[in-house]
């Protein structure tokens, strides 16, 4: 006999196992409520056997009574006859299915509409590409016109895919607010979740902070960290090693920590040459997401400088989540919809409207401290507003809603 409850499927369309915590969180939660749940992706055999050793470790950590993790090896030309058939087997089992997409092409979107009426579509907005081609293009002194290229297509993609989908999830109110502006058509099927973490794997731990300092030989150093990328022009990482560099010159048993993509590794690098800052005052490293945390809950600050843009106050990053939840204390610009009142109410870090005004403050910066007790406490509250397990009955309540009829 089905069960009452739909079937819930996580699809993406490529290897994106280094994020792999980030689609696993809600996921865990489905399941923690008696929903079957799964997690499915179709790699290409490259992508396969590059990460088969990790695809196993995962399945393993993350094994649960109703929770699956599918990894199938897959050609393009074969990828939509597989995606039925999977399907089509699901539809024998199941009364409804949900299926919650993230970065999937719109083909695949098409077709699973024309598979049955009993499958319901979410897609997960990522971003905002209106606002971050219409900053791009004003960006001067960069060769844009590729990337502003892309930008475009994927803005009238995502109309085809707001038409196509059953429910749209924005990454903040604001967002779903914009989306409403925009596109009329989707006002009564958008809502929003907060990019949110597990608690299980950002929290402040004292005996892991002073573990890692201790292998890191810092435990005399102010610890400063940035996770994140450095080619989106938007982080503004040049800044934050500038920033670091003024640093220096008012204590110099400063330290900076900079984890980033392998791909921006070098880049990254070449940032500390330039402003000649010795290589013995900073890590620029590349982590598996599940390692993030550790080197978060070692650290004493973080940086979150991004400028007073719509691409930022509507699509604010999760980074900025995982910081709070190890109570970190953040060097911030005002930008971020979604925790702007968290980090003025608590007054957590040294804050500005504009990234110039930071390099007034840097006495401030180099003064700011926090005791363990009082990141503890900022990690408790940061846990119980912005994690997976405290926003879950959101999402739950979305898909129940959904499939009631």
């Amino acid at each position: 006999m089905n069960s009452l409850k739909p079937k819930i499927i996580y699809l993406f369309n490529d290897p994106m196992l280094k994020h792999y915590h980030i689609y696993i969180g809600y996921c865990k939660e489905f399941a923690n409520n008696d929903f079957k749940t799964e997690i499915l992706t179709f790699l290409s055999p490259r992508d396969y056997f590059k990460n088969i050793i990790k695809m196993v470790g995962i399945k393993k950590f993350y094994r649960q009574k109703k929770l699956r993790n599918s990894f199938y090896l897959s050609i393009h030309k074969s990828r939509k006859m597989q995606i039925t058939i999977k399907l089509l087997i699901e539809m024998l089992f199941n009364r409804k299915i949900v299926i919650i997409l993230k970065k999937i092409d719109i083909e695949y979107m098409c077709l699973i509409k024309k598979i049955s009426k009993r499958i319901i579509l979410i897609y997960e907005n990522e971003g905002d590409f209106v606002s971050e081609c219409n900053y791009l293009e004003k960006v001067s002194g960069e060769n844009n016109k590729h990337v502003i290229k892309n930008y475009k297509l994927n803005i009238q993609k995502s109309k085809e895919i707001y038409r196509i989908c059953d429910y749209i999830i924005a990454g903040s109110k604001s967002m779903a607010s914009l989306l409403r502006m925009r596109y009329s058509y989707i006002s009564n099927k958008t809502d929003y979740m907060i990019p949110a973490f597990s608690k299980k794997v950002f929290c402040f731990d004292k005996e892991i902070r002073y573990q890692e300092r201790n292998k890191l030989g810092i435990n005399d150093m102010k610890v400063y960290i940035y996770t994140g990328n450095v080619l989106y022009k938007w982080q503004n990482f040049s800044t934050n090693v500038k920033l670091f560099k003024e640093i220096l010159k008012r204590n110099e048993k400063s330290y900076f920590i900079v984890l980033v993509p392998s791909r921006d590794l070098m880049l990254a690098k070449k940032y500390f040459i330039d402003e000649d800052i010795d290589e013995s005052k900073y890590l620029v490293k590349s982590v598996e997401s599940y390692e993030i945390a550790k080197y978060l809950m070692a650290s004493d600050m973080a940086f979150v400088i991004r400028d007073i843009h719509t691409m930022n106050y509507t699509a604010p990053t999760g980074k900025t989540g995982e910081y709070l939840a190890t109570g970190l204390p953040l060097i911030y610009i005002r930008a971020l919809s979604v925790y702007n009142s968290f980090v003025l109410e608590n007054n957590h870090g040294v804050i500005e409207y504009k990234k110039e005004k930071l390099f007034d403050r840097i006495d401030d910066i180099v003064r700011f401290t926090v005791d363990d007790r009082r990141r503890q406490l900022i990690s408790k509250e940061a846990i119980a507003i912005f994690s997976f397990e405290s926003n879950a009955y959101r999402y739950i309540n979305i898909i129940m809603n959904l499939t009631s009829a």
